[in-house]
């Protein structure tokens, strides 16, 4: 089970949880399963696990679900199910075709690739870093199979702890140590040796012992009622000493069969009452804020829960197939087989993220743009502007736009208020903006807020697989807008026909400046590094197989030649927080003064479950005067009145505005040498003085000189 970590609050909980959807699987699905015994919600799909089948549902919009695969070649039943980069590991009761092994690079459709025999029928499956555990029991042989999953498509079995008899749980870990429900004990494992577990304490449990997991610093763990004495509940336990858990807290309800954290709320279905909500934001206080059902119009009996997944305010129940008693197969009842509901659990008002800078800084003469974010918030905000400099709106999304700063605002700060609004309550922010001239050197400033500002894009691929993906998001960067890109496939080795990734070009032109320098944000969520493989004979960014972002330049528009200009590979080079990144091409004068000049940021990707934002592009140079070499006095004649004034600068300290005019022959420096080369060209043989002349233009060369005024051009 996916369990939600950190002290998030989910929301107000609501006197009556909102069923917003149910998909009956049974009779939608092609397996027609009539019970969902475990549910696994993944990046906005639910894996539900049944009796025989296993179902994908697509969840991203909770208020429609929609089933999108449906394995019917299962055993008997699916179990329980756990997740390790883009393989999906499932407890597949048969002991000859106990675990099964799905591909699900491409979420919706889930494809088994791969099948293990287990000594017993499988129950659960509980992934932590490199480890699968899978319990197994079929009466005679029970227990607990370690997996080392470090290459997560091929499991080698490390081991197996015998437990003697049926009834075992999942398995759930802090520190070196595991804890598993077996009948009415629970037993707690060091598995510092992951193949070999250690038996270091045992504990009654005073009924069924059943699910568990562990949370911050505690072990939640359930107890059903089966006879007369015992009590069913939650129980929580202090793990200030994991080797032997101190109960701090018990809530009753004499038949959990599950239980789900989204925030600090826990959902804990319960097969025979319904379904609980708790507040368990002080684990040793738990609190009952809701009892409640579920059903759907015109069905009957809403069924019996049995499980439950989930994030943040939304819960996913699974039920059997209970219905009116006359409905007993698929024939009789058009309502009957397994179901799944989606519950809003919390009131959720809109939340705006913290206005960070404030204040914010604005340019004049340049569009503000400010993308605010609500976390949280179900249904989504309408979003208004309270107040605000004039021209100044807001969209549906949060993205502030339309204010553009007058010269006649630089050195003001002027204020501005959003509002965002749902039926559940609102939140407003209040943030100062700062006008400021533009930056003398920006020549240009992307930060995809609103489209791809003229950004070219495209994907690639090395061999037969797919391409890469490229979009713009409107939130995500750093702050709102990014272009996104990610990697399409799912089998993360080193062979280099497994390669893709994107592309997105620009020309910008340097007209006027010169000493360029780019600069760029990035952020990038990697899978591990490649594990051995064959070579390949495809070709790849750079020579190179691992994950990395290039980015070059040319002098010649957006057809190259290119230069590489950085490369930033996985690891240190691509953290996964935005980082702000720099390159100077001042050392090349060929990308000075230059409309053609171009950049273009080329991402290398292995999986799907690699991605890579960017960020606040710019450009940035010095501006570059433009002077005609030789006319030392700028009065725009070239005649014999340049070399006495630099005659005059170096005997007699006379003034000389344009330093880089006055440097005859371009060396650097100013001596006796520029004066006579001037002369020199204007009454002697000497060919014509080094660019720029006689045409006005910037100065190619990289020295000290300077061009203070120069206005003759």
């Amino acid at each position: 089970m996916a369990v939600c970590e950190g002290g998030v609050r989910a929301g107000q909980p609501l006197a009556s949880p909102r069923i917003k959807d149910m998909l009956l699987v049974g009779r939608e699905g092609a397996a027609q399963s009539t019970v969902t015994r475990s549910l696994l919600y993944h990046q906005g799909y639910l894996f539900a696990a049944g009796q025989p089948g296993l179902a994908t549902v697509d969840a991203r919009d909770p208020a429609d679900l929609v089933l999108t695969n449906d394995w019917p070649d299962s055993s008997a039943q699916v179990n329980g199910m756990a997740i390790k980069d883009t393989v999906l590991y499932v407890a597949n009761w048969s002991p000859g075709a106990g675990l099964v092994l799905f591909d699900i690079a491409v979420i919706a459709h889930p494809a088994a690739f791969r099948t293990i025999a287990t000594a017993a029928h499988t129950w659960t499956a509980e992934v932590f870093g490199d480890l699968l555990y899978v319990g197994i029991d079929d009466g005679l042989t029970t227990g607990i199979n370690t997996y080392d999953i470090g290459d997560p498509r091929a499991p080698a079995l490390l081991g197996f702890v015998s437990m003697g008899d049926r009834l075992v749980g999942n398995a759930a870990r802090a520190g070196d140590c595991i804890y598993v429900g077996h009948g009415d004990v629970l037993r707690v494992y060091n598995v510092r040796d992951p193949g070999s577990p250690q038996l270091v304490h045992e504990r009654a449990c005073n009924g069924l012992c059943g699910e568990t997991l562990v949370r911050g610093g505690y072990l939640f763990f359930l107890t059903r009622e089966i006879e007369t004495g015992e009590r069913g509940g939650v129980h929580v336990c202090s793990l200030v000493d994991p080797v032997r858990p101190a109960e701090v807290e018990f809530w009753e309800s004499y038949e959990p069969r599950d239980m789900q954290f989204l925030g600090d709320l826990l959902v804990v279905p319960a097969s025979g009452s319904g379904i609980y909500t708790l507040d368990a934001s002080d684990p040793r206080a738990l609190r009952e804020v809701a009892h409640w059902y579920v059903s759907w119009p015109e069905t009957g009996h809403g069924g019996y829960p049995v499980t439950a997944a989930g994030e943040r305010n939304h819960a996913f129940i699974g039920t059997t197939s209970g219905n009116n008693p006359e409905c007993e197969d698929f024939a009789t009842c058009s309502y009957y087989g397994a179901r799944i509901y989606s519950v809003q659990i919390a009131v959720e008002p809109p939340r705006i993220a913290a206005t960070v800078p404030d204040p914010d800084t604005a340019f004049a003469d340049v569009e503000y743009v400010r993308q605010f974010i609500a976390y949280e918030g179900d249904p989504a905000p309408a979003w208004s502007l309270a107040f605000g400099p004039a021209g100044m709106v807001v969209d549906g999304r949060g993205r502030v736009y339309g204010w553009r700063p007058h010269a006649s605002d630089i050195g003001k700060t002027l204020s501005a208020r959003i509002v965002a609004v749902n039926p559940d309550g609102a939140d407003a922010r209040t943030w100062n903006i700062g006008v400021a001239a533009r930056p003398a050197g920006l020549l240009a400033w992307f930060q995809f807020e609103a489209d791809g500002e003229g950004w070219a894009t495209t994907t690639w691929k090395s061999g037969p697989y797919d391409p890469g993906v490229i979009t713009r998001e409107d939130s995500g960067g750093n702050p709102g807008g990014c272009m996104r890109s990610q990697g399409s496939g799912g089998t993360n080795n080193e062979d280099t026909c497994n390669r893709e990734g994107t592309v997105m070009t620009r020309v910008i032109s340097t007209e006027g400046f010169s000493g360029i320098r780019i600069e760029w944000d990035v952020a990038a969520a990697l899978a591990p590094p490649p594990g051995a493989s064959g070579t390949g004979a495809c070709s790849v960014l750079e020579g190179t197989s691992e994950d990395k972002l290039v980015v070059y330049y040319s002098t010649h528009g957006s057809e190259g030649p290119w230069v590489r200009a950085a490369m930033r590979s996985e690891g240190g080079d691509l953290p996964a927080v935005w980082t702000h990144m720099t390159c100077d091409l001042a050392a090349d004068t060929t990308v000075d003064d230059n409309a053609s000049f171009a950049l273009k940021f080329v991402w290398q990707f292995n999986t799907a479950a690699d991605e890579g934002r960017i960020d606040n592009v710019s450009v940035w140079g010095a501006r570059a005067i433009r002077f005609r070499r030789g006319d030392a006095n700028g009065d725009g004649v070239f005649d014999i009145a340049d070399p006495i004034a630099v005659l005059a600068y170096l005997f007699a300290h006379g003034p000389l505005l344009c330093e880089a005019a006055a440097d005859g022959n371009a060396d650097g420096t100013l001596d006796i040498a520029d004066p006579i080369n001037i002369l020199d060209c204007q009454f002697g043989s000497r060919l014509p003085l080094p660019a720029p002349f006689p045409a006005c233009g910037p100065d190619s060369a990289i020295d000290a000189l300077t061009c203070a005024i120069y206005t003759r051009c």
